[in-house]
């Protein structure tokens, strides 16, 4: 879910609000057990995005090292 923010959450956002500065994710790894990704946005949200990937995690009841 989380490396697909960019092509799926993101262009759905985008089609409500045309204008929104979205953050960017690029994601730079992604193998069954990692997932390298880089967050950029102009309005220095990372706790926001880090507290969204936790619960995302929770929620599926999973675990992981967010560094």
């Amino acid at each position: 879910m989380l490396s697909s923010i960019e092509n799926h959450i993101h262009v759905e956002v985008k089609k409500n609000y045309p204008e929104a500065e979205l953050p960017t994710f690029i994601v730079e790894e992604k193998t069954t057990d990692l997932l390298i990704m880089v967050y950029k946005s102009s309005r220095a949200m990372y706790y926001f995005g880090l507290g969204l990937m936790n619960k995302t995690f929770e929620h599926f009841n999973s675990s992981a090292e967010i560094l």
